[in-house]
């Protein structure tokens, strides 16, 4: 920096030029320097979320919340980082670094179905059964009566596996019977109730059973039924195992509705939103326990299908024995969804999952012409021989 000499004193001037440009130097490196940092930032970030996800997804209650993105961003953001690296320079390899790292550790949380792009479907073998699952979202309570019967039986399915059995009043759930317009309806079917959950058959039904799971429900931690309710099963009875004869084979059918575990309707600024949280959390675990139970202890052919309240990036389907399959590779959707209808859906919360000796042939989620917030779930399978 230079100075002139005036008669009120020494005076700073802005520094020289000395012809290789190196005024303003730093100023330029810095500016240059803060895209870097800022997308550095963002993708440590990143990285801290999804580990910290891996390690806490449906383990602990209050990451429910943080735990919901749409499972989709496991790809994009990652994606998006190593796009953008070259804009991070001096930083873009630490930028490119963690946008690969975090691609290799949530690809597997996307939902994402790869099998998509190699999935050519066979000749349908004559054995093969149809099979509907869907949550029907209260029942016909707020759709026209005539247009659900016409929507069930436009799948002329084999077996229906239906959830929420149910109508909503001052937001407790009441019963209803809908017996007589069913067997109208399907003529010749066979029909199985338990609390909320309903099971279509127009194959033999051999037997069945509901998975109570009062034993584990509790009035401290929120999970047991409401004093005086007389709707019990509703809370204490989320899976219902039929078991129905295909050919020469008898095949347990579960009909599965996990309890959500978040809920839109409640602000996170209040109480009542983490108490939720909790609540639901704890009611998860007794069910998914008892369904786990059942399904490790029932070594005969089964498909365990329904609405499991559970997308592809949260850890509560980990635990499913391993000798289930998920029916996902034969669909031909690339990215499955089937919740929130009509509108864009970005989650997938309803599955299938069958034993390794059942032969599925076609797996798809299909609209629900707006009577349900749930796309349901069609499938074409054969049992062993």
């Amino acid at each position: 920096m230079s100075t002139v000499i005036s008669e009120k004193g020494p005076v700073a001037t802005a520094p020289a030029d000395d012809g290789t440009g190196r005024a303003g130097s730093t100023t330029g490196r810095r500016r240059r320097r803060r895209p870097g940092r800022v997308l550095l930032s963002l993708a440590a970030l990143w990285l801290a979320y999804v580990v910290t996800h891996l390690f806490l997804t449906g383990e602990v209650w209050w990451w429910a919340a943080l735990g919901s993105l749409p499972p989709l961003l496991f790809l994009v953001v990652p994606a998006l980082l190593l796009g953008s690296a070259p804009l991070a320079r001096p930083q873009r390899w630490r930028v490119a670094l963690i946008g690969m790292a975090t691609l290799a550790l949530g690809a597997g949380q996307s939902g994402v179905n790869p099998a998509a792009l190699w999935h050519h479907p066979a000749p349908v073998p004559a054995s093969a059964v149809t099979v509907l699952s869907w949550n029907t979202d209260f029942w016909d309570q707020r759709d026209r009566p005539d247009e659900f019967y016409r929507y069930l039986r436009s799948f002329d399915a084999d077996v229906y596996l239906l959830q929420e059995y149910l109508f909503v009043v001052d937001d407790q759930p009441v019963r209803v019977d809908e017996l007589a317009r069913l067997r109208t309806e399907f003529p010749g079917y066979q029909v199985v109730v338990a609390g909320e959950l309903i099971t279509l058959s127009r194959l033999p039904v051999v037997s069945w059973s509901p998975l109570d799971a009062s034993a584990g429900l509790s009035e401290q931690d929120g999970t047991a039924s409401p004093p005086g309710t007389d709707f019990r099963a509703y809370y204490t009875t989320k899976t219902l195992r039929t078991d129905i004869r295909i050919g020469t084979t008898t095949v347990s059918f579960y009909n599965v509705h996990i309890p959500l575990h978040l809920t839109p309707d409640l602000s996170p600024f209040g109480s009542a939103f983490y108490r939720f949280l909790r609540e639901q959390h704890a009611k998860r675990d007794v069910h998914l326990a008892a369904l786990h139970h059942e399904l490790s202890t029932h070594d005969g052919t089964a498909v365990v299908a329904g609405d499991f309240n559970t997308s592809p990036a949260m850890g509560e389907l980990a635990d499913l024995p391993d000798r289930l399959a998920d029916a996902t590779p034969a669909m031909t959707d690339l990215y499955p969804v089937s919740w929130r209808q009509p509108s864009p859906a970005w989650w997938r919360v309803d599955w299938v999952f069958t034993t390794t000796d059942i032969g599925v042939h076609r797996y798809e989620f299909r609209p629900s012409e707006g009577m349900s917030d749930h796309s349901a779930q069609l499938l074409l399978l054969s049992p062993p021989h």
